[in-house]
């Protein structure tokens, strides 16, 4: 295992690792198009995500083949 700064190339695979766990975000918001798409409260995922990779506080880890097993921000 790697962990590394993550890159924009990068969103795909946070979002697939987000995506794993919907049945838990389900448990916070009602509907996961305000997960996603971000609601008066909150900006749409994406959004979020270029932020924190942006500002250097978005990492992944990694293992062999690139594929994302965990990611974090600060």
């Amino acid at each position: 295992m790697r962990i590394r700064a993550v890159t924009s190339a990068d969103i795909p695979k946070w979002k697939a690792l987000s995506e794993e766990y919907d049945c838990y975000i389900l448990e916070l918001v009602p509907d996961l198009t305000q997960w996603y798409g971000g609601n008066d409260n909150s900006p749409p995922y994406d959004v979020y995500m270029a932020a924190k990779i942006e500002k250097g506080e978005a990492f992944i880890a990694v293992d062999r083949d690139d594929k994302c097993l965990v990611s974090c921000v600060g």
